[in-house]
């Protein structure tokens, strides 16, 4: 069995949960996106 390499450059935000930018297994490569927002400050909601 092929084994999944999950995928989170080093670029990127940290994904909010557990979820992966993109999911390799052999020479399947899956990716995903989150929504875009604005930068937040701390303890207040994203616009």
């Amino acid at each position: 069995m092929t084994e999944k390499i999950a995928l989170t450059p080093a670029t990127h935000t940290t994904p909010p949960a557990k979820f992966s930018h993109g999911v390799k297994k052999g020479n399947i490569l899956q990716v995903a996106g989150q929504v875009g927002f604005l930068p937040a400050e701390e303890g207040k909601a994203p616009t």
